[in-house]
This record gives C-alpha cells, sequence and structure tokens, in this order.
C-alpha cells in the first residue's frame, strides 16, 4: 500500500512516532496535503527539540520554523548535556517567542543561570495564550529576585492552568512571594523547593483554585490546624520529611482528594494512621501511593518494628476494601539500619535497595506481587549481589553492581526495555568475569541508548573496559568512575586511553560522551577522532578555571584555546563548573 492511500487520521497518528525534525524533513513539500496535514498535526502536538543534532536544530530554526511559527502550540526546548546550547541559541534567533502567536504551552529543561532565566521571561510577557508553563531540572544556587519574578509573572497569566517549577537551589533561603492571587492555576508542580511555614501559608493561599498540587511539605512540627481554602484540591503529591503532623493537618481541608501520593523520609506511617485518617478526613480518596524510609536507632529491635508496621496494613480495610497492598524491605545485616515501606505497583524512582547490601529481606501484604514485579516494576531498580526474585524485562533504566548472582545471570531475560544502563563492579570480582556480565548484559539488551560506568576495580585490572560490544549504544558516560576503592582515585582518560576509545566500537558509534581527561590535547584528540560524536562532556586536569566563580567565555583561557582550535559550540557547565560542554555537530 501507498502511503498517500492512507486517511489523514492514520496519518496524523503516525506522524506521532516522528521526532518534530525528522516529520518535517520527510514530509515537508511532498505535496500540498502533506503540507496542511504537518500544520493541522503542530497545532495540536509540540514541537520538540529534544536529542536534536546541533546542525539539525540550526536548519530546523532557520528553514521550517518561521513557516509554521503561527501555527505551532507547543514547544520543548532543552540546554542539558546532550543539547548544551540550545534554548540560548534559540532566544537568540531573529524568530522570537511572541511570534508563535497561538503558543499555549512551553517547556524549558536545564535553565541554570539567572540570566538565561531572565532572557526566556522578557521574551513571555507578550504570550496571551499560555496555559502550560514548565522549568524542569533548573539548578540554582539560591532563590532571589530572578525567581521572585518567575513568580510575579506566572501568577498574572490570565489563562495559566498547569505549571511546573522545577527549582533545585544549593542553598534554602527563604522564598518570598509576590502579593498576587492566580484563579487560573489548577496543576502545580515545585517538588524540591524547601518551604518555611509563612511562605507556604502564602503560596497556599495564592492559588485557591488549586486541584493538583505536588510539593514538599516544610521541614517541621506543628500542632497547629490549618484553615485554608484548598477544599478543591483532588490530587496531592507531597514529600514529607520526619513528621506526619503536618500532613494529616493539611489533609482535614481536603474532604474533595481522591488521589493522594506520599513520599516521606526520616518517618513510616503505620496503616492505623492513615486509616483514621482516611475514614475521618478523606472519605473521596479512591487512588493511594506510597514510598516511606526511614533509619531505625541503633537500639531498636528492626524484626519487632518491621513486623509491628507490617501488621497495620494486614486488616480488611487495606486488602479487601481497597486492594491497598504494602511491601516492606529490609536487611537482615545489622549495620544497615533502612527499612522501606511502599505500595504496589512501586511507581517510585527510589533507590530500594542499597548496592552495600548482600541480602534483603522483604514480604507483602499482596498474595500476587510477583505479578506486579512483571507487569508494573517502577522506573529505576537497584539490587544487589543475591537479590535474583526480581522480574525486570519491563524496565528502562537498571542501576546495578556486579557481580551478578548465577541464578540471575543464568536466567536473564531480554531486557527490550532498557534505555539507560549504571554499573559498577565490586573488588570481590576478577576483571574477566566482570567483563563477561556486562557483555551478557548488553547481549540482552537490544535497544540499550546509554552506558553509565560508575566504579570498577576488580582485584586484578582496576581499567575501565572499553573492549564492549552493542549496537544501540550512543551515549557513553565515565566522568565519575573510580578505578579504585579510594573515591578520590577517579579516573583519567591520557594519551593511551583516548587512542583506545577512539578505535573501539563503542566510541566510533558514540554520540554523547562525558569524561575527564589528562590534558586539554585529549579533547581535541576525541573530537577529531569520533566520527559520530555530536556532544562531549568534559574536565581536562590541566583546566585552571576557578570552579567556584566561572568567568564570562571571553575571560575563560580554556574555552578561549579551544574555540581558537575547534569550531564548535563551546560553553561551561553553569552547574558542574569544571566541566566543559562542546556541541559539535
Amino acid at each position: 500500500m501507498y502511503l498517500e492511500l492512507l486517511p489523514n487520521e492514520l496519518l496524523l497518528n503516525l506522524f506521532e512516532y516522528f521526532n518534530s525534525f525528522y516529520l518535517f524533513r520527510a514530509f515537508y513539500n511532498l505535496n500540498s496535503r502533506f503540507n496542511t496535514l504537518l500544520i493541522e498535526y503542530f497545532r495540536i502536538h509540540k514541537f520538540d527539540f529534544h536529542y536534536l543534532a546541533k546542525e539539525e536544530f540550526e536548519f530546523t530554526r532557520r528553514e521550517y520554523l518561521p513557516l509554521i511559527s503561527h501555527r505551532i502550540v507547543a514547544l520543548y526546548l532543552s540546554n542539558t548535556d546532550e543539547t548544551p546550547y540550545q534554548i540560548d541559541l534559540f532566544l537568540e534567533n531573529n524568530l522570537t517567542l511572541p511570534q508563535f502567536i497561538h503558543l499555549r504551552s512551553l517547556s524549558f529543561h536545564y535553565v541554570c543561570s539567572n540570566e538565561l532565566l531572565n532572557k526566556i521571561l522578557l521574551q513571555c510577557y507578550d504570550l496571551p495564550h499560555l496555559t502550560c508553563f514548565r522549568l524542569i531540572e533548573c539548578y540554582f544556587e539560591h532563590y532571589d529576585i530572578s525567581h521572585y519574578d518567575t513568580f510575579n509573572y506566572l501568577w498574572s497569566l490570565p489563562k495559566l492552568t498547569h505549571c511546573v517549577l522545577d527549582f533545585r537551589f544549593q542553598r534554602c533561603n527563604r522564598i518570598s512571594l509576590p502579593a498576587l492571587v492566580s484563579q487560573s492555576i489548577k496543576y502545580l508542580s515545585m517538588p524540591y523547593i524547601h518551604w518555611q511555614w509563612n511562605d507556604f501559608i502564602d503560596l497556599l493561599e495564592s492559588i485557591p483554585n488549586i486541584l493538583r498540587l505536588d510539593i514538599r511539605l516544610p521541614d517541621f512540627v506543628t500542632s497547629i490546624q490549618i484553615k485554608l481554602p484548598i477544599q478543591f484540591i483532588s490530587a496531592l503529591e507531597i514529600f514529607v520529611s520526619n513528621s506526619s503532623t503536618l500532613l494529616f493537618n493539611l489533609s482535614q481541608n481536603m474532604t474533595n482528594l481522591s488521589c493522594l501520593i506520599v513520599k516521606t523520609t526520616g518517618i513510616i506511617i503505620d496503616g492505623h494512621q492513615w486509616k483514621q485518617n482516611f475514614i475521618n478526613y478523606l472519605s473521596k480518596l479512591k487512588i493511594f501511593r506510597c514510598f516511606m524510609s526511614c533509619e531505625l536507632g541503633y537500639n531498636t529491635d528492626k524484626e519487632k518494628t518491621v513486623d509491628s508496621l507490617f501488621d497495620s496494613y494486614r486488616s480488611s480495610y487495606w486488602i479487601e476494601d481497597h486492594q491497598w497492598f504494602i511491601r516492606c524491605q529490609w536487611s537482615p545485616n545489622d549495620t544497615e539500619k533502612l527499612i522501606s515501606f511502599y505500595t504496589l505497583p512501586d511507581r517510585s524512582n527510589y533507590s530500594i535497595i542499597q548496592p552495600a547490601s548482600y541480602t534483603l529481606l522483604t514480604k507483602s501484604t499482596c498474595p500476587f506481587e510477583y505479578d506486579y514485579d512483571n507487569d508494573n516494576i517502577p522506573a529505576m531498580i537497584h539490587f544487589a549481589f543475591k537479590h535474583t526474585y526480581m522480574y525486570f524485562s519491563c524496565i528502562r533504566n537498571l542501576h546495578l553492581i556486579l557481580p551478578l548472582a548465577d541464578l540471575l545471570l543464568s536466567n536473564l531475560p531480554q531486557l527490550n526495555r532498557l534505555i539507560h544502563l549504571q554499573v559498577g563492579c565490586s573488588p570481590f570480582i576478577d576483571a574477566n568475569t566482570a567483563v563477561y556480565q556486562l557483555q551478557k548484559l548488553l547481549d540482552q539488551s537490544p535497544y540499550l541508548y546509554s552506558l553509565k560506568i560508575l566504579t570498577w576495580f576488580p582485584r586484578d585490572i582496576q581499567e575501565i573496559p572499553l573492549n564492549l560490544f552493542s549496537h544501540s549504544i550512543r551515549s557513553l558516560n565515565f566522568q565519575n568512575v573510580s578505578c579504585d576503592t579510594n573515591k578520590n582515585n577517579i579516573s583519567l582518560f591520557n594519551n593511551h586511553k583516548c587512542f583506545l576509545l577512539i578505535n573501539s566500537s563503542l566510541g566510533i558509534q558514540c554520540e554523547f560522551l562525558s569524561l575527564i581527561v589528562e590534558k586539554r590535547t585529549n579533547i581535541i584528540d576525541l573530537v577529531n577522532g569520533l566520527p559520530n560524536l555530536r556532544t562531549l562532556k568534559v574536565h581536562s586536569k590541566d583546566d585552571q578555571c576557578e570552579y567556584h566563580s566561572v568567568k564570562p567565555s571571553i575571560e575563560d583561557e580554556l574555552i578561549l584555546w579551544l574555540q581558537a582550535r575547534l569550531s564548535c559550540l563551546i560553553n561551561r557547565d553553569t552547574r558542574f563548573t569544571k566541566f566543559i560542554r562542546l556541541w559539535i555537530r
């Protein structure tokens, strides 16, 4: 069947499987019908620049965007390691955000400087139709006037309903908010901001029509009864540290709550407390998910504590009435005091098994818990040497420590959904076994995109294995590899190691690379020697920059040295300032 014989509805569905750039390159100007379909598609879908190569991005903003800027309703731009200068380039373009006259959704990933945040806000003021605004994974030293202006701008937008402010401040200071009330915001996510009590109350009062909230509660205990106009809220995702008092007080105002997702640290709330709170105040609750962890005191009877908490979730209220099943995990090792309780299926990204643990004990209130493991596996699993029962054929992100148990290795399934793999090896394994086990994992992972090696110190050969083979891997991260039990001894790539990497199959197909080199000439060798390398994140040990005080590029000696020898875009990472990021092709 010819493609053009398909009805428009099927073609529009087919478009969803293409990156925005490749979609345009494949179908634009084939005929007037496809041009019309492309315009129709971008009226309801975002133009996503994620993972776009530098040349593809520049071609898109120069050739394609001017043709459809008045039709696009959503944009996603990223300054992450794989596209390190994308947002800056976009904002410097002759095509500005206000020219996207129908823009309803804006997403920016990895905005980590006040200067860039201000540039974004300056262009956003003339976007009257904006309903969704997202700042994702944005690291700053502390809260200041730029972030105040962000709140001020967003709270003044009359149509804004969805807002994500993923600010991650290195230092926690007061979050003062403008004296504005947003009647439009209904979905708000700020999961990493540490709130003080008064600022937290000000925030809740400024969003009276909120329906879904993702937030971290202030880290203090209060018995004050909170009276706030948040009765409309139907979904709450919340992080709690050390005390449940504020959470339970807050929930008394949320009588319409139907979905509650709770993450705690330093405290595990027993089933009796949850049940009493739900019956008294949250009668409409339908969905409950939690992940709770705490470290027990050295004089605490671990087995007795676990049994007592576990029994509180075994009543008919939990198992029969609501089918909210709980699994608990703990190590029998006396030195390991961490215990965890979480609902099944576990959808958290939390590390639930410590790599140092040789054994892990679990029990669950669910009679068919392994079905959850197989079909609803969490996005990320940490597991250790003897932890062999876990099915993990559905996972996308895996972090493990070699060696794998023989039983697990011999029954290793096809990891058809695995995209990201982080791996280390212990000193208790010989190099040949470590390489064999890692290669077996790669063989079982046909769609693996990225490989990150964290530690590699087998007892005989303490070198990163570069003789591995994988058809699919395009991203290699060696930037924090320790090849010694002294964790401060980070592996450097000298002339010889760079030569081996350049001539390896992994190196030849590598598109993103992160590592530490011995000297700056190694950077030149890697850029010129790796034929498919798009982005390089690198720290050179001969860099003289004062990392705590990042200089502009015009004063940065290493950047100037590299710019004189390479034609690519080069800047210093605003978060990890000892690293230089090169966007090559």
